[in-house]
């Protein structure tokens, strides 16, 4: 710690003048003009809030991870002072706190009686443990329709059809969510199910879309979605229309 010293200019006992004070407050002032002030020079608990400046310390005088969640108000952080959610439209990641959104189905189908991936329904996400949403929106436009459906019957109204329909869920490789559905619906001289139905956006939904939630710990997955028919006496396979997959951290 720096220590002041002087050296007096007058005898003890003599009369003090304006001069001598003169001398000491130069030389206080030549001291702390050439010397720095350090944490020992300072009394514990001597520098308050008052004496702070407004607006001197900015953000690159503040020490690293000094900030923790202890020191934050609650309820003082807005949602205008929060960073904008990044988002991606064509299925890859887009790092923490963001919404991914795949590229649309088109309009996909296939009669295979296994599991068969749906084409670009498919999004990456990195996580920090929080459960992720999965659901399937529609990318429908102007007078385009977005659906699910099972051919399940030959004739108009043909009620013996025991056809059905399987979506499932995937994160990477592991099935987490499996959906059936199964009936039958006149239309167009053939019967359909419909499990998810939007029409023009979505105005119209049969049925609710199927969405799951997931259960996870921090890091990075990719979802998916497999889809396969079976059964019924015309089963032509599934087949989507302008779908999108969508995944977020909740």
């Amino acid at each position: 710690m720096a220590t002041f010293s002087y050296t007096k200019g007058y005898l003890d006992g003599s009369t003090l003048n304006a001069a001598h004070l003169t001398t000491i407050l130069d030389e206080i002032e030549t001291f702390l003009n050439t010397t720095k002030l350090n944490s020992d020079n300072l009394q514990t608990d001597s520098i308050s809030s008052e004496h702070i400046k407004a607006g001197e310390i900015s953000a690159g005088l503040l020490a690293s991870d000094c900030i923790e969640t202890q020191n934050i108000k609650d309820g003082s952080i807005t949602k205008v002072k929060q960073a904008a959610v990044p988002a991606t439209t064509n299925g890859s990641d887009p790092g923490v706190g963001g919404i991914v959104f795949s590229s649309s189905s088109g309009e996909w189908s296939d009669d295979s009686t296994t599991l068969t991936a749906v084409t670009n329904l498919s999004c990456t996400l990195t996580t920090t443990g929080r459960p992720i949403f999965l659901g399937l929106v529609s990318a429908s436009t102007g007078s385009d329709e977005s659906y699910i459906y099972y051919e399940t019957g030959d004739t108009y109204y043909d009620n013996g059809s025991d056809g059905y329909f399987q979506l499932v869920y995937l994160r990477d490789t592991t099935e987490i969510s499996d959906y059936f559905g199964t009936g039958t619906i006149g239309y167009n001289e053939h019967n359909y199910t419909y499990p998810v139905l939007f029409e023009k956006g979505g105005l119209a939904v049969r049925h609710p879309p199927p969405f799951c939630i997931d259960i996870v710990t921090a890091g990075t997955y990719t979802y998916t979605v497999k889809s396969k028919g079976e059964g019924g006496a015309f089963a032509d396979g599934t087949q989507f229309y302008n779908l999108k997959l969508v995944a977020f951290e909740l």
